[in-house]
């Protein structure tokens, strides 16, 4: 397919053990390395034309910019929920704020159970957010890698079932759940 220009994020859904370093999961370009909860990750990528594509386990769904993705992707809150080991509800809070994030919805990450921080600067803002939430434990952690807040549009290449972009212009996100998780 052609390169299109868009936004594009690179998401992350981590569930920590305890013996976890997650200060360090999250400065690796894959969190997974060195990980001992099981990790998710998947694309997701809008076009200018008014299309959205969602990558992931060797699928790629497309459907309309601003459709909810608990709706048009169903199949992608299964695996999250299978993956983490996390109920149906947990797995649906945790699409509707990354598409919060990612749509720049105040009303979406309003109403899921998560405290969110974009870093300014550097990943070490992540620590600030944790503290300031407690240094909770067994909490579902999400790492958003997006162009969304630099205004600026990435280059995108839709090749079934892949996204692929240039990542050298991506802003980070950080979101951890206000629940805990078993």
């Amino acid at each position: 397919m052609k390169i299109k220009e868009g936004s594009v994020a690179e998401v992350y859904i981590f569930a920590p053990k305890p013996k976890d370093n997650v200060y360090l999961q999250w400065f690796e370009k894959d969190p997974s390395n060195g990980a001992k909860g099981p990790i998710y990750s998947f694309i997701i990528a809008e076009d200018n034309d008014g299309n959205a594509y969602i990558s992931f386990d060797k699928n790629l769904e497309k459907f309309e910019v601003g459709d909810f993705y608990n709706e048009a992707v169903p199949n992608l809150r299964k695996a999250i929920s299978k993956k983490l080991k996390i109920n149906d509800n947990l797995a649906q809070d945790t699409l509707t704020m990354i598409q919060g994030i990612f749509e720049d919805e105040a009303e979406d990450i309003d109403s899921a159970p998560f405290n969110y921080k974009w870093i300014e600067t550097h990943i070490n803002e992540w620590i600030q957010l944790n503290r300031d939430m407690g240094f909770p434990e067994n909490r579902l952690q999400i790492r958003i890698r997006s162009n969304t807040f630099s205004r600026e549009n990435a280059k995108i290449e839709i090749k079934d079932p892949n996204i692929l972009f240039d990542d050298s212009k991506l802003a980070t996100a950080i979101a951890i759940s206000t629940i805990e998780i078993s």
